[in-house]
């Protein structure tokens, strides 16, 4: 299952598991990207669904794993790619694109963990990669969006040493430059 599927790393990632023969659920809010994402992956010989997902909200991610389970016959690997900024100047931000930007950001890597966990735990085995960002250690512009992703790699820690997750591990990969 791979979160931000719609387009960029995301795309990337679930077209690699796909050349590697894993079947991918691929999640985003651009439905036209993950239509193509999906297409591209099945005219190629791999199986693959889509499912418009917005991470920060708990029932498209619990619907959206629970299909992928339905479907594809579990869940082993999770890779939570998804991620937005809303960039602009402290005093011209609104508290909205604040707002949004932590949702997708911090709550949707938390909202996803703990859809997939469950399924892990029950399967005995799992595998949770959270992409983080450079913007942690304060070398991004965007004041949102390094708001958003310290927190979430300090939660992807306590993820990653929390006895509660059981069989499932959860590394995160920082990604520096795009």
């Amino acid at each position: 299952l791979v979160t931000g599927a719609g387009s960029g790393i995301g795309a990337a990632t679930a077209r690699r598991f796909a050349n590697e023969g894993a079947a991918v659920a691929c999640l985003d809010v651009n439905e036209d990207g993950l239509r193509k994402v999906v297409e591209e992956i099945t005219t190629g010989g791999g199986r693959a669904i889509h499912a418009v997902c917005n991470v920060a909200k708990k029932a498209d991610v619990e619907a959206a794993v629970g299909r992928t389970v339905s479907e594809l016959g579990g869940l082993h690997c999770v890779v939570n790619n998804a991620g937005i900024t809303r960039d602009k100047m402290t005093k011209k931000m609104s508290e909205e694109d604040w707002d949004l930007v932590i949702a997708v950001n911090l709550k949707g890597t938390f909202l996803v963990c703990q859809a997939a966990i469950n399924h892990m735990n029950d399967k005995k085995y799992g595998r949770i990669s959270n992409t983080a960002s450079i913007a942690v250690r304060g070398r991004a512009p965007g004041r949102n969006f390094s708001a958003s992703v310290t927190p979430a790699s300090a939660a992807v820690d306590a993820i990653e040493t929390r006895s509660d997750f059981g069989h499932a591990r959860v590394p995160a990969m920082t990604i520096s430059t795009v």
